[in-house]
């Protein structure tokens, strides 16, 4: 049986697919639409963020509609120093088969991409009065640049709470645990 990287979660059978019926390597079911785990992912990610910024008594509210058009949610809308932030977390996989030659010779690529998408995704539905800010991962728990920079901007706005550091620590463990759940969700899909 051949899966992409050679890798598939141990233990299946053989032609194992995943409920979207793609073949199950570990890289598709870290990254699959289809997974309850994606979704539960994003959402404990986005928690993760929320908690620090209001242990760092930053104003913030999650999951906001109605801002624009159509059915369109901000993730996260952050308010420090009179700035408002609309901010859009996701987690990009580089070891997809469109990012995984790229992402073999530039580290970091898969997240510099996922940051450039949702960029260009709320520059052309935020007003000019509204900084558009992507929270990109990669599912290995490397953040991206434009995240990292939100993070000391937020440290740097407030004086109290938890250090940027823990909460990046925190972000990995996420990654990492939810990881774990989506392979053992498509496995399980897999087995039926």
């Amino acid at each position: 049986m051949r899966v992409f990287c050679g890798l598939r979660p141990p233990g299946l059978p053989p032609g194992a697919r995943c409920v979207c019926g793609a073949e199950l390597a570990l890289s598709h079911c870290l990254s699959c639409r289809n997974l309850r785990g994606r979704t539960a992912r994003h959402d404990a990610l986005v928690e993760d963020v929320v908690q620090w910024l209001r242990r760092r008594r930053v104003h913030v509210r999650k999951e906001v509609t109605g801002l624009v058009p159509d059915t369109y949610r901000v993730d996260l809308w952050v308010r420090t120093d009179g700035v408002v932030r609309w901010c859009d977390l996701t987690v990009s996989d580089p070891a997809v088969p469109s990012y995984v030659a790229s992402a073999a010779e530039k580290r970091g690529y898969a997240v510099d991409q996922a940051e450039k998408r949702k960029f260009s995704k709320w520059k052309a539905l935020a007003p000019p009065v509204v900084t558009v800010q992507p929270l990109a991962l990669e599912s290995t728990g490397l953040v991206g640049p434009a995240m990292l920079s939100f993070l000391r901007g937020m440290e740097k706005a407030t004086s109290v709470g938890p250090r940027k550091a823990a909460l990046l620590v925190q972000l990995s463990v996420t990654c990492v645990r939810f990881g774990v759940e989506m392979v053992r969700e498509a496995a399980g899909a897999a087995w039926g």
